[in-house]
């Protein structure tokens, strides 16, 4: 073969391999232990009824928009598999992050108490809002527990998706009634069975908007426990420099209002969406 050619394959060779990893280096594979099968509006769902569709939602948003701003593109991994208990699908994924399947993992912070060698960064991309929601004409304003005790709460809370609230108010010793689905606990709850129920704020919205009690309830924000969803990384990921940038375009994103704006736009789109 003639020495220009030669020469030439071999710049063209070296050329496409450094094409190459500027493409993997400018992209940034992220898994999460959220089932795409729950929906989660305005949070996170399919786009349509088809199971196989692709996701949407405001926290996808958000996580491309914040990589974004530091010169990156997100390549969602797998969804956990839907069939498999939450341990081991909070399990696979992790695996995957720490073999270097994934550059990054969205999850609560609970990760933390597992046995991997993990980083988690300090600012939460968002909290899934919840709160308090009693009947106008008997209202339960405070989220004192000295004042609840004298309430019986509403739970949402199944044997295959055990509710960290439900867990929550049993350790503080506050009268419960657990449910299997928010229909049953709203019912209840305009039946004047139970004093209040504690949901997530959107949740509750889109069943009381939908059945037309909105004006009959009061909201009242609630923090609960694993409500908050971080990026995560393994300790020896090539990407922990990115943390800080992150952060701090999160807390700009904040203070602007743009998070919960986000919020509120995806769940106007919900509504309309014909699954819905």
């Amino acid at each position: 073969m003639n020495k220009r050619y030669k020469i030439l394959i071999v710049l063209c060779m070296v050329f496409n391999s450094v094409f190459i990893l500027a493409k993997d280096i400018s992209t940034i594979r992220i898994g999460s232990t959220v089932a795409d099968k729950a929906p989660r509006p305005p949070y996170k769902w399919q786009k349509s009824c088809s199971a196989d569709s692709d996701v949407t939602g405001s926290y996808p948003q958000l996580v491309e928009m914040i990589f974004e701003s530091v010169g990156k593109t997100v390549e969602w991994g797998a969804a956990p598999i839907p069939s498999e208990s939450r341990a081991a699908q909070v399990e696979t994924q992790l695996r995957k992050l720490v073999n270097g399947e994934y550059d990054f993992l969205v999850s609560p912070r609970v990760l933390e108490n597992k046995n991997y060698p993990l980083v988690i960064m300090d600012k939460p991309l968002f909290t899934r809002r919840s709160s308090i929601i009693s009947r106008v004409n008997n209202p339960v304003n405070s989220s004192d527990i000295s004042v609840l005790k004298s309430y019986t709460a509403g739970v949402i809370s199944t044997d295959s998706i055990p509710s960290p609230t439900l867990t929550l108010v049993k350790s503080l010793q506050l009268p419960v009634k657990s449910y299997s689905d928010e229909s049953s606990a709203f019912i209840d709850l305009m039946a004047e069975n139970i004093d209040y129920v504690i949901n997530g704020y959107y949740t509750a919205k889109l069943w009381t908007n939908k059945h037309k009690v909105d004006n009959q309830l009061v909201f009242k924000d609630f923090s609960e426990p694993e409500r908050s969803y971080y990026l995560i990384a393994a300790e020896n990921s090539d990407h922990l420099s990115l943390m800080g940038g992150l952060s701090q375009t999160l807390v700009e994103y904040e203070n602007s209002g743009l998070i919960r704006r986000l919020h509120n736009a995806y769940m106007k789109i919900w509504v309309s969406d014909p699954c819905f």
